[in-house]
């Protein structure tokens, strides 16, 4: 038992070095800001609620345009009645996005030899205008905006972000002096370390 507790404190060791904390699997940008989308014309529908809307034409600009259909989808799916203008709808909708970006915070590592992670945040931010068409159809504009965060693996952005629709920006983790050359020093000499201590306690 006596020699059995010797080796606890380097069984710790261990652990405590090659745990990495398990993450959900992250879903691909593409499906994010797409997500973001349904969000975003779920707030539009509150105000177009038991309304005939026709659409704009499909906007030249190919970062609205990329938007444009998705957003009409999602407003359908809502319980939108979207027309022709040729139906006399009550409104003209013209959506144009401000925003469509992603962020990913500064690296960092859930454990010594686990995968560097950064925290992703999605955001997307559509201007809808209203034109009224008939009598008493009263116009707005307003904007309306989502996001949502999420955790990944450094190394797993340039997978996850194929496909993605346009952005207005993305930017990148930024490795500092430290995790680039002090931190993997640190791994290294731990890894020495508990080699060192596991040979000398078994002898």
């Amino acid at each position: 038992m006596d020699g059995m507790r010797r080796y606890i404190p380097i069984g710790l060791l261990f652990v405590s070095l090659c745990t990495a904390a398990d993450l959900p699997q992250p879903a691909a940008l593409r499906a994010v800001m797409y997500r973001l989308t349904d969000s975003v014309a779920a707030g539009a529908t509150r105000l177009l609620t038991g309304q005939t809307v026709s659409s704009s034409a499909a906007p030249a600009d190919s970062l609205d345009r990329s938007y444009h259909t998705i957003l009409l989808q999602g407003l359908s799916a809502a319980g939108v009645r979207i027309v022709d203008r040729s139906a006399a709808p009550a409104l003209e909708l013209t959506m144009t996005v401000r925003d469509a970006s992603v962020h990913h915070a500064d690296p960092f590592s859930g454990s010594f030899f686990g995968p560097e992670l950064t925290v992703r945040t999605a955001r997307l931010s559509v201007m809808f205008t209203a034109v009224p068409l008939q009598q008493g159809a009263e116009g707005w504009t307003r904007e309306f905006t989502a996001s949502v965060t999420d955790t990944v693996e450094v190394n797993s952005i340039a997978a996850l972000s194929e496909f993605a629709p346009p952005l207005t920006s993305i930017v990148m983790p930024e490795r500092s002096w430290f995790e680039t050359l002090i931190e993997p020093a640190i791994v290294t000499v731990a890894a020495g370390v508990a080699v060192y201590l596991f040979f000398t306690i078994r002898s």
